[in-house]
């Protein structure tokens, strides 16, 4: 257990909470989504390390994880907008391509 508590440990000192990441359901394989983290990683009780990420609930494993450089982190927020234009959701898409900017520029 302390080897995958070090796991956690060392995924903090890399991933600050905030910190865009592509997150797999199932580990590196198929359809995936761009979020952020919204926690620290820690470890469960069977030594499983975890961490919170926007739009999951709970934990999810470090290993569905990758972080995005900013750069696709900003794609992505823009494909996202692109779809809430279609749908209608213009406060949405403005917000989201708000972000994007803001990611661009290194502040978010």
């Amino acid at each position: 257990m302390t080897y995958r508590l070090e796991l956690a440990e060392d995924f903090n000192a890399r991933v600050p909470v905030g910190t865009p990441v592509r997150y797999w359901p199932v580990r590196g394989w198929g359809h995936f989504f761009d979020t952020v983290t919204r926690s620290a990683a820690w470890a469960l009780g069977d030594g499983e390390p975890v961490v919170e990420v926007e739009g999951v609930a709970g934990g999810v494993s470090i290993e569905y994880v990758r972080v995005l450089p900013a750069q696709c982190h900003a794609r992505g927020l823009e494909e996202a907008a692109g779809y809430a234009d279609e749908d209608g959701l213009v406060s949405l898409a403005h917000d989201l391509r708000a972000r994007a900017e803001t990611v661009r520029r290194g502040e978010g």
